[in-house]
């Protein structure tokens, strides 16, 4: 719990900065700004970077269901949240910073993410997912509803859409017009742009992996079950 106070602490001290730097950007020129904006985010990539994979704390998850992926049962919009990011098999798939998330297909049968700075948005088996990041806890959306389109929009965003060719980079912007993304962005667009359904803020902030496990309740969504542990 240390630990996550630290990390939040560091990122709204980041945040800060940046808001003030905004303030003031009429005293400096448009290259200095572009230029500071770069550097903020190469700094925010680096603390994040050096954050161990968290596990969220147990009293924090309202978890009452653990399953195992064969009896899982995905629905459209389900977000998965894993803490096994550092995979021994595949490091090149599995490396990951604060844990990961990616968010269930139309059909139920994959999972829509991005993995790391060398990959883009793909679309993955769902049997595959499980070989890859051993615990998972599954978020599941209120609405079904609201679940199919966050699905379809990601799918046609990330997958099939001018969105799959996107690179990895960790941002406070959560803008749809950006040329990267990162893991936590998918979903969150996903329900924002398909669903009109917006967790914490529409305008920025990095979404971390554990916001939607932690703050499902607050998201409109449920702590559906825990597989693995």
């Amino acid at each position: 719990m240390k630990k996550k106070l630290i990390i939040v602490a560091s990122l709204f001290l980041i945040a800060f900065l940046f808001s003030t730097s905004s303030v003031f950007a009429s005293n400096e020129n448009e290259y200095d700004l572009h230029q500071e904006s770069l550097k903020l985010n190469q700094e925010i990539e680096k603390i994040l970077e050096d954050v161990p994979d968290l596990e969220v704390p147990e009293e924090e998850n309202e978890i009452s269901t653990f399953m195992s992926s064969s009896s899982y049962k995905p629905r459209a919009g389900d977000i998965l949240y894993t803490p096994s990011t550092q995979c021994k098999n595949d490091k090149n798939i599995c490396k990951g910073i604060t844990g990961h998330v990616g968010i269930v297909s139309i059909t139920g049968s994959n999972v829509y993410h991005i993995a790391n700075k060398k990959s883009k948005p793909k679309s993955i088996k769902k049997a595959t997912w499980f070989k890859n990041y051993k615990k998972t806890t599954v978020i599941r959306p209120n609405s079904k509803s609201k679940g199919d389109k966050a699905a379809r929009w990601a799918y046609n965003h990330y997958v099939k859409g001018k969105g799959k060719n996107k690179s990895y980079k960790v941002t406070f912007s959560r803008s749809t017009g950006l040329k990267t993304t990162y893991c936590s962005l998918i979903p969150w667009q996903g329900y924002a742009k398909g669903a009109n359904h917006y967790m914490g803020s529409e305008f920025g902030g990095y979404m971390l992996p554990q916001y939607f496990v932690v703050d499902a309740k607050s998201y409109g969504m449920k702590v559906h079950g825990k597989i693995g542990y």
